[in-house]
């Protein structure tokens, strides 16, 4: 039985297989025989026509971790289990994991979740991500500031490159007064 993907898995697993396959070196063949399947199966991962069964993305993501690529589960992990108040965001602008103190939840959107004053902010804030070329890797990061009623907001927003997907990681700073 196929297992007929949707299109963002189909977007999602195509860009990590050949992310991972860069990353090893590999070619199609090559990691077709790793994985016991043929180069047109492959193929067709990487076009995002069919998903790789569930056994097989399992041995694709413990290739990953082998190859020092971190996936989404292991970056998630980390981002809600930490101290300090961080999210990791998608090019959308929803939330994929929120650490507890990040007063963020997971699934919503960062705007829906953002005071309606620092709206202005934030969309100046994405605009720029745009126009940086954060989001195809080309910033390194992204530092986020508003000043308003309830003081100063500043914020550090990283891209991070999971399954060949760029995601933002944003981690609050503590604003120094003047």
């Amino acid at each position: 039985m196929l297992d007929l993907p949707s299109d963002s898995q189909a977007t999602c697993w195509a860009g990590f297989i050949l992310q991972l396959r860069r990353e090893l070196g590999w070619s199609q063949g090559r990691l077709a025989e790793a994985l016991h399947a043929d180069q047109t199966t492959v193929s067709r991962w990487e076009r995002g026509l069919m998903l790789p069964r569930a056994s097989v993305r399992r041995e694709l993501e413990t290739l990953a971790t082998r190859g020092g690529l971190l996936t989404l589960g292991q970056v998630a992990g980390f981002v809600k289990v930490s101290p300090f108040p961080m999210i990791l965001v998608d090019r959308t602008g929803r939330v994929v994991a929120a650490s507890a103190v990040s007063g963020f939840v997971e699934g919503l959107g960062v705007k829906e979740q953002t005071p309606t004053e620092q709206h202005e902010t934030l969309e100046r804030f994405e605009s720029g991500l745009a126009e940086s070329g954060f989001w195809s890797r080309k910033a390194a990061q992204a530092d986020y500031h508003h000043s308003g009623a309830d003081g100063p907001r500043q914020a550090i927003a990283t891209p991070i490159s999971i399954r060949g997907e760029t995601f933002t990681l944003v981690q609050r700073k503590h604003a120094e007064r003047g």
